[in-house]
């Protein structure tokens, strides 16, 4: 609190100290190592490997995926203000997110991927 003390001399006196913390910043970070870590399992999938070793990285992949693009859609909500354009961006981000952790239950063709040759 600033106020003027009897003599008119400025006097400042903090009565409540206050922190606050943006955890954004810290989202981006888990949102950009984790797509690293996802594309990195991308690339060392191969037609040679075993069913076993390509389950292993598709499943590493994924779920680096799953974490990268929440931690993106977490960071992008609660960042700083952004542009109408970002914000088209960010809610088909989250669309991305939901779809990741609340999947659709229903049968569909699967993809193919060229990477496991099947």
């Amino acid at each position: 609190m600033v106020s003027l003390g009897d003599d008119g001399t400025p006097k400042v006196e903090v009565k409540q100290t206050l922190v606050r913390l943006d955890l954004w910043p810290t989202w981006l970070e888990i949102g950009c190592v984790h797509a690293e870590q996802a594309r990195a399992a991308g690339e060392r999938l191969n037609p040679e490997l075993s069913d076993s070793e390509k389950y292993a990285i598709l499943t590493e992949e994924m779920q680096a995926g799953v974490v990268a693009v929440t931690a993106f859609a977490f960071a992008l909500r609660r960042g700083p203000m952004f542009s109408r354009q970002l914000r088209t961006v960010l809610k088909e981000l989250f669309e991305f997110r939901s779809r990741a952790v609340h999947p659709n239950s229903k049968f569909v063709e699967p993809n193919y991927r060229p990477q496991i040759d099947s």
